[in-house]
């Protein structure tokens, strides 16, 4: 199964896709994909950063919105030197970070129209991070199309002291 997990920050995107097995490990493994694209050295452009098991590479993308840049970083996944899959449905699962959860969501959750309601509800709480979250699930959305959709929200994983980073443990839904 290969999981895509986003990091939306407010002038940042972190993302990596990774293979797991038929049982989840205790730590992530290592990524087949990495990428961060920082924004704040141009107005119109992101400068992204790629790594994969055959080095890494540096671009640019011009981009006038986040949504642009996901398209632009994303699809370095399947297309150019950086290329880890076949096509876009090999992504099983997509992991998004949402800083505040408020006290609904307290563990990962299924991305329904009702959880992009209360984390836009929710941007009062932490402006800067949780509208580009939001913004973020709905552009890769559109991108990847039906693909199992979670959100995890830091304020969870706080409140749980295993506040780390993202490589070092995640979980998902395991039943419908």
């Amino acid at each position: 199964m290969k999981i895509l997990v986003m990091n939306a920050g407010s002038s940042s995107q972190k993302s990596c896709l990774y293979e797991i097995a038929e049982s989840l490990p205790t730590l992530a493994p290592a990524p087949l994909w990495e990428a961060n694209a920082d924004w704040t050295k141009n107005e119109n452009s992101a400068e992204l950063t790629i790594t994969t098991a055959h080095g890494r590479k540096k671009h640019t993308v011009a981009a006038q919105s986040r949504a642009q840049m996901l398209d632009g970083m994303l699809k370095t996944l399947w297309d150019g030197a950086t290329k880890v899959i076949a096509q876009p449905s090999e992504i099983s699962l997509v992991g998004h970070r949402i800083v505040h959860g408020g006290p609904h969501y307290r563990e990962s959750v299924r991305v329904t129209s009702a959880v992009k309601g209360e984390i836009n509800r929710l941007a009062a709480i932490a402006p800067l991070h949780n509208p580009v979250g939001l913004e973020g699930i709905e552009a890769v959305q559109q991108l990847l199309g039906p693909s199992l959709w979670l959100s995890w929200h830091q304020s969870s994983i706080l409140r749980a002291a295993q506040c780390a980073d993202s490589r070092t443990r995640f979980s998902l839904l395991a039943s419908d």
